[in-house]
């Protein structure tokens, strides 16, 4: 059963999209391939692609679903329906925009349904969070504060949201990195609500720096409608530091991400950053968004037998999730919901930039088996980017997504602490 949670995870795990307008999506989708759900429909209503995106999204939004299956059950009925509604022509775009949405609400959606119906169930999201790393306990660090908020712009649509972050002073009984703030960005889904004393913050504590958790929009306590991959989070990031050092000015600050917060703080690089960031850290994070939402739609083509006994649902016939229909998936997916509805450009490749341009040390620690996160087209490929002489590196062979620390603990220790002696000697 592992093996079926991992891929249901990897599947949906990070999902995918992108925005514009597709003419025809027929000519991708095989012609035996819709005999199975619709045949000799006749069309009753003129079929607007925009308008009907829309109302996928609108009737998602508006369900309660109690289980995963009971939830793709009642999209299969409303998709069954609307093939009689838009006939038989129509057929294969109703299918992929389907499917494009199913994608768009795992991965970006604030108050995703397909979320909600994982964590209904306690041992599938139990999996899903070993899975995509998320790792809070439920405890905090010594001395953590409550939450605290800032506004900040949201350059996603020009509003202003609230974002949240938790602040550890450092361990008293240790003062010789007082000056040294760790600000740290968590992974896809996570938030820091469920707790910061975890064994990848426990690192920097125990080392007596000071820890500022930003927390992720649109998940937690954060504002914000969509997830974006490190777009927009890492703005958020940004605007934390600058509040932080109003009044601590002089701290020196070392940048650390796990996963998708790996690519945020990446992300921050290719930005306007301040100067009192003397390095980073990334942890198993993706060097550019559409490849590895390409990955995830990928995965869930090849893993559709396990994605069936967990939804009820055939990906493939249902919602057209084939390798061969990934192309044109992938721009139905941006077209209709990443673009328009989170304006995320994820050709934008601010992670490699960031590594590009930054001009500090740079420290990547990755598993050679990542599953999630694949570590040739991320880990191993960030690492030549930049000035590649102060690029230093932690690959673990036999270690998942995020499990370096886990396969090899001594190793990894000495890599943080050997990399923060160099930048901050």
């Amino acid at each position: 059963m592992k093996k079926k949670y991992t891929i249901f995870a990897i599947s949906m795990a990070v999902a995918l999209v992108l925005g514009g307008e597709v003419q025809s999506i027929n000519d991708s989708v095989e012609a035996q391939e819709l005999q199975y759900t619709v045949k000799n429909v006749k069309q009753t209503e003129d079929f607007n692609p925009t308008k009907y995106a829309n109302e996928i999204e609108n009737f998602v939004k508006q369900q309660n679903p109690v289980s995963i299956k009971s939830l793709f059950s009642t999209i299969a009925l409303k998709e069954k329906a609307d093939f009689e509604k838009y006939g038989e022509a129509n057929a294969a775009q109703v299918k992929m925009l389907w499917g494009s949405y199913v994608f768009f609400d795992f991965g970006f959606v604030k108050d995703s349904k397909i979320i909600e119906a994982i964590k209904n169930n306690p041992s599938v999201y139990t999996k899903f969070k070993k899975t995509v790393n998320i790792n809070g306990t439920g405890a905090f660090l010594p001395g953590t504060g409550s939450p605290e908020s800032i506004s900040i712009k949201n350059n996603e649509d020009g509003s202003n949201i609230d974002s949240y972050a938790y602040y550890t002073p450092h361990n008293p009984d240790i003062t010789k990195n007082a000056d040294k703030t760790v600000v740290m960005h968590g992974g896809f889904r996570g938030g820091y609500e469920a707790g910061n004393d975890t064994p990848e913050i426990r690192t920097f504590y125990d080392k007596g720096y000071n820890i500022l958790c930003v927390d992720n929009r649109a998940t937690s306590l954060s504002g914000g409608d969509y997830v974006t991959f490190g777009q927009y989070e890492s703005d958020d990031v940004q605007a934390w530091i600058n509040h932080y050092l109003k009044d601590k000015p002089d701290q020196k600050i070392v940048l650390y991400g796990g996963s998708m917060g790996a690519s945020t703080v990446m992300s921050v690089l290719a930005k306007n950053y301040s100067s009192n960031i003397k390095g980073i850290i990334e942890n198993c994070g993706f060097a550019n968004i559409r490849n590895e939402l390409g990955y995830v739609y990928t995965m869930a083509a090849i893993g559709k037998n396990e994605l069936k006994d967990l939804t009820g649902t055939d990906f493939a016939e249902d919602f057209s999730v084939t390798p061969m229909n990934l192309q044109k998936m992938m721009e139905i997916i941006n077209n209709y919901y990443i673009k328009p509805k989170a304006n995320v450009d994820i050709d934008g490749n601010l992670p490699a930039q960031g590594i590009t341009n930054a001009i500090m040390p740079k420290l990547f620690i990755h598993g050679e088996s990542d599953l999630v996160v694949p570590f040739k087209d991320n880990g191993q490929y960030l690492a030549t980017l930049g000035d590649t002489n102060n690029n230093y590196k932690f690959f673990v062979p036999k270690a998942g997504h995020g499990e370096a620390q886990t396969i090899d603990g001594n190793g990894y220790d000495k890599a943080i602490s050997d990399y923060l002696n160099l930048i901050f000697k």
